[in-house]
């Protein structure tokens, strides 16, 4: 379940604590950081926020909103602190986000209790730039894969070029998403489902870069 809730705090954030990895699946980010305001998968510069519209299928409505609020060092590496609100609420939880040359990291987190969650050093969340479909080790999930990029996507916000990536949270349910990022832009939309039936979906409303 810990799983379950560190991808939807990004997701909500999709996106909330973190099962065990082995090192061997750790992928170590290269010496390269991209600027804030480079072209990475996630644009991280303070001030940027996502505006999200997430609904079930029991009718459940409610506005998400990710705010890059803050910078703070870890480990001597300067990240984006991402913090979370829910129908305007700020909630306990935040990540540490930072673009490296190979994709997106996760430096820090806070889980929903307020505490600090231990991340001995970066793991990947999402590779970015990324062309080859196929599986790829992920910080939030016990399996995932990359699906292909040029998937045109409609939200309110508008009409976007994605790629996708599924993220398995529990291989045993099916519990898995689909995950929609247009590179530069952020979430674009993103589909849960346990045993192959939508139980939630994400819809970008508007954003700020």
């Amino acid at each position: 379940m810990n799983r379950i809730w560190i991808f939807l705090f990004l997701l909500s954030i999709l996106f909330f604590g973190c099962g065990e990895e082995s090192t061997e699946d750790i992928i170590h980010p290269p010496d390269e950081i991209l600027a804030p305001s480079s072209d990475g998968l996630l644009p991280l510069r303070i001030g940027n926020e996502w505006v999200y519209q997430r609904a079930t299928t029991q009718g459940d409505i409610k506005l998400i909103r990710w705010t890059v609020a803050d910078t703070s060092r870890i480990n001597t590496v300067l990240t984006f602190e991402m913090n979370y609100f829910e129908d305007g609420e700020l909630q306990p939880w935040a990540r540490h986000y930072l673009n490296h040359g190979n994709g997106l990291y996760v430096h820090g987190a806070v889980d929903q209790n307020g505490d600090a969650v231990d991340i001995e050093e970066p793991r990947l969340f999402l590779p970015y730039p990324i062309s080859e479909t196929g599986s790829f080790p992920c910080w939030s999930a016990e399996r995932a894969n990359f699906r292909g990029a040029n998937k045109n996507i409609g939200v309110p916000a508008g009409s976007f070029l994605c790629h996708k990536y599924e993220l398995y949270f529990d291989i045993e349910t099916n519990h898995m998403c689909s995950s929609f990022w247009s590179p530069h832009v952020g979430m674009i939309a993103q589909f849960e489902y346990i045993e192959g039936e939508l139980i939630r979906k994400w819809e970008l409303t508007s954003y700020k870069r």
